[in-house]
């Protein structure tokens, strides 16, 4: 992916663009499915796993949406329609994924 972000021309950049949305969309995807799998498997007895997992799954559909470009959604977070608020998001969410189990470092090292 990082051989798509070269500097010149303006095809190299637009396909840099559409790569990194691509793969915004699949985190998106990976924490939906990361925070609805650990709903039924991880934290049945820990009321605060719980509620990470939910707001996880919340956040990862809000990233797919954010990736997609869905102005509908994108009205009511308009921090998500530049580059510094979607950072943001991504930082943010990454460091709530932190503090989960080891193998979620794997899901944060894509964010």
């Amino acid at each position: 992916m990082i051989a798509l972000c070269g500097l010149t021309g303006s095809t190299n950049s637009a396909k840099c663009i559409f790569a990194m949305r691509i793969f915004g969309g699949v985190v998106g995807l990976t924490l939906i499915g990361y925070g609805v799998a650990m709903l039924f498997v991880g934290s049945a007895r820990d009321i605060r796993a719980v509620i990470a997992n939910l707001y996880l799954a919340c956040f990862g559909v809000l990233i797919v949406l954010a990736e997609m470009r869905w102005s509908y959604m994108l009205q009511y977070f308009k921090f998500l329609r530049n580059g510094f608020g979607l950072g943001g998001f991504y930082i943010f969410v990454g460091f709530m994924a932190l503090s989960s189990d080891w193998w979620c470092y794997i899901v944060c090292t894509y964010l």
